[in-house]
């Protein structure tokens, strides 16, 4: 059973897990036989906690700091950068590789423990629990490895009596081969009130949403300037728990996405990105062109060390890979997928 009590440390929150209690959120339950499982077992109920400062991706220092862990990733596989590199892929709502990560940062189970919260909330919410209202944003389930490549793998996670207030409420993820599932069931208490955001898989969009099988309307892609998974993306969905009710269902059903971003990347970072460099792509007057213009001087440092530039549509274009950013509402996924194709040419072992 896991809970946190808060620090006032200014760059990070030194917490506490304590020690189990009747009233206590349960342990995550991880897929069986993932490597997340596996280390999350060896968490100790009385572990201590220190939670890092978050990264978010619409600010270029964002940027510079993780590839700076991942220099030391690189160099080192030093826990404290892989558990940088775990919160910055949560932020952008890359949940495979974030698991990854966490699993990495093994030998520091202190920010393994601060992490978990970001994966699925409510872990933290003995001492304080989470208030009335509060918006909930889990992490899709890890992977065990058992599904075929390029195939959906079905798996759940789930907490029991994460605490809303005075409520106990059992959360569950699902990913099944037409969608994602989001299960909330009120287990004791008081009726609360909870806003709920389906995790995405970076593959596909939700073609719908639904809750309690009834189709709502899907919101837009995440706007601007918002990290997947961030207040300002507006995904989150009003849930009523009340007592005696039955389970609350949100289910996003999958949608291919358009084969716009090359997702199967080579096995090393490509001659032309490292002779030529990246050229940004924005629409004129794009208002957060000075944030991609730092992008593009954060991505000349170690350990990528390519040349970029942004230009507008309709201007000459550089030489180099072209990353199209002229839509707005699609800058934050296909910036994940930079990232993430970054990630997959610097940790290759």
């Amino acid at each position: 059973m896991l809970s946190l009590t808060r620090s006032l440390a200014p760059c990070h929150m030194a917490l506490l897990l304590l020690a189990p209690s009747a009233q206590s959120a349960q342990r995550p339950q991880l897929p069986e036989g993932s490597a997340a499982e596996r280390v999350l077992a060896t968490l100790p109920d009385n572990q201590p906690v220190e939670r890092l400062a978050a990264l978010d991706p619409s600010k270029a220092q964002a940027w510079a700091t993780w590839l700076q862990a991942l220099e030391s990733a690189r160099t080192s596989s030093a826990a404290a950068a892989h558990a940088q590199l775990c919160d910055f892929a949560l932020s952008q709502g890359r949940y495979e590789r974030a698991w990854e990560h966490l699993v990495a940062a093994q030998a520091r189970p202190e920010l393994m423990a601060g992490l978990l919260p970001r994966f699925l909330p409510g872990v933290e919410s003995l001492v304080q629990p989470l208030s009335d209202g509060s918006t909930l944003r889990p992490a899709l389930p890890p992977r065990t490895g058992r599904g075929l490549p390029g195939r959906i793998e079905r798996r759940e996670m789930q907490l029991e009596r994460l605490a809303i207030g005075a409520a106990r409420v059992k959360l569950a993820v699902r990913v099944e081969y037409e969608g994602v599932i989001v299960e909330l069931t009120h287990q004791e208490g008081p009726a609360c009130v909870v806003h709920v955001e389906i995790p995405q898989d970076p593959d596909f969009a939700f073609g719908l949403e639904y809750l309690d099988w009834y189709p709502i309307e899907t919101p837009a892609e995440t706007p601007a300037g918002a990290a997947v998974g961030d207040a300002a993306s507006d995904r989150a969905r009003r849930v009523e728990l009340a007592p005696g009710s039955d389970t609350r269902t949100l289910y996003g059903r999958f949608e291919t996405r358009a084969f716009d971003f090359p997702r199967r990347l080579p096995p090393t970072k490509p001659q032309l990105l490292q002779r030529e460099g990246l050229a940004l792509e924005l629409l004129p007057g794009d208002p957060r062109r000075e944030f991609f213009q730092e992008l593009a001087g954060a991505l000349a440092l170690p350990p990528l060390r390519v040349d970029a530039c942004v230009f507008e549509r309709g201007a000459a274009r550089p030489a180099g890979i072209h990353i199209d950013l002229a839509q707005p509402a699609d800058q934050a996924r296909r910036l994940a997928l930079l990232a993430e194709a970054i990630e997959s040419f610097l940790l290759q072992p």
